[in-house]
C-alpha cells in the first residue's frame, strides 16, 4: 500500500532493480530505457536478448543472470554502470553492445551460480559438478559474433577489467 505524498510501501520487500525474475527473462524486441539503483535487468536463471533497443544506466550490474546470459541481437547501450554484463556463462553471438563501466565491463563470475546452492557450500560440494544451462561446468565468456565496445573507467576504489572471467574466455568471431 502506498502512503499519500510518497513512494514508501508497507509490507513489501523492496527492490531497486528495473526488470527482475527468479527464472527467465526473454527480450525479443521493443525499446527499453532503464535507470536503476541496483541491477537494471536481473534473471535468476536465464537472460536472453534476441532483439530490441536497450538503454541502461545502473548503479550496479546492467545485465545480470545467475546462470546463462545470451545476446543474439539488438542494440544494447549501457551508458554507465558498476559492472556491465555479469553471469556464470555469457554468450554473445550478435547484436551491437556498448558498455561504459566503472568496474568490469564483462564479468563471467562462477560464484553467483554457486551461491544458488547447486553444489557449493554444502558438505557434498567436492562431489557435485556445477553445470550451467549452457552445459558447461566452468564459468566463461564466449563471443562468436556481434560487436562489443568496452570502456572501463575505474574510480578511486576500483580499477576494473574489460573482461574478467573466473574461468575461460573464447573469442571465435565478432568485433571486440
Amino acid at each position: 500500500m502506498m502512503r499519500r505524498g510518497g513512494s514508501a510501501y508497507t509490507g513489501v520487500d523492496h527492490s531497486a532493480k528495473g526488470l527482475k525474475s527468479d527464472g527467465e527473462i526473454y527480450i525479443s524486441g521493443g525499446v527499453i530505457d532503464l535507470s536503476t539503483a541496483d541491477d537494471a535487468i536481473h534473471a535468476g536463471v536465464l537472460l536472453t536478448v534476441d532483439d530490441g533497443e536497450l538503454t541502461i544506466l545502473s548503479s550496479d550490474d546492467a545485465l545480470h543472470s545467475d546462470d546463462l546470459l545470451e545476446i543474439n541481437g539488438g542494440r544494447i547501450d549501457i551508458t554507465d554502470c558498476f559492472e556491465g554484463i555479469e553471469a556464470f556463462a555469457i554468450e554473445v553471438s550478435g547484436g551491437d553492445v556498448v558498455i561504459r563501466a566503472v568496474n568490469d565491463g564483462i564479468n563471467a563470475n562462477g560464484s553467483e551460480f554457486g551461491m544458488m546452492g547447486w553444489g557449493r557450500g554444502s558438505s557434498e560440494a567436492a562431489e557435485v559438478e556445477i553445470t550451467s544451462l549452457s552445459g558447461e561446468a566452468t564459468t566463461y565468456y564466449r563471443q562468436t559474433g556481434g560487436t562489443v565496445d568496452l570502456v572501463v573507467t575505474g574510480n578511486t576504489n576500483n580499477v576494473g577489467d574489460g573482461i574478467d572471467s573466473n574461468g575461460y574466455v573464447y573469442i571465435d568471431g565478432g568485433v571486440l
